[in-house]
């Protein structure tokens, strides 16, 4: 009997409450998980290639989610990114979010959102390559 490999997804985030929250979470629902406290870091080596989907916070303070859009859309340009908030951002935010074509989450949400919105990503992304 052999099983499905894990889809991996990264999340990105300065606050390690944040790691703790977004690790428990992705494992109950089947992903695999790698975490990063800076975009620079993790775009900037070979962990980008290892992931299915990527999870970003918009507030960090080396390289925000939007900054880090075009290296996550480089390999490959169908990687998901979903951009995440803990701050109630003026609807520039989501305006921004939309233009790049990812999904914007406001924390706290719903922690079946998440799962979910990740599933669809995959699937839209499997379907585009």
């Amino acid at each position: 009997m052999t099983t499905a490999a894990k889809s991996m997804i990264a999340v990105i985030d300065d606050n390690c409450r944040v790691h703790e929250s977004f690790d428990d979470l992705l494992d109950c629902a089947g992903f695999g998980v790698r975490l990063s406290a800076c975009s620079g870091e993790f775009i900037g080596g070979s962990a980008l290639s290892k992931v299915d989907c990527v999870i970003s916070d918009i507030a960090m303070p080396t390289i925000d989610g939007f900054a880090s859009q075009r290296p996550v859309r480089e390999v490959p340009p169908t990687l998901p990114l979903i951009l995440g908030t803990g701050r109630h951002q003026p609807a520039a935010v989501t305006t921004e979010a939309d233009r790049g074509g990812q999904l914007l989450f406001e924390r706290p949400f719903a922690t079946e959102r998440l799962p979910a919105a990740i599933n669809l990503e995959l699937r839209e992304s499997a379907g585009s390559k």
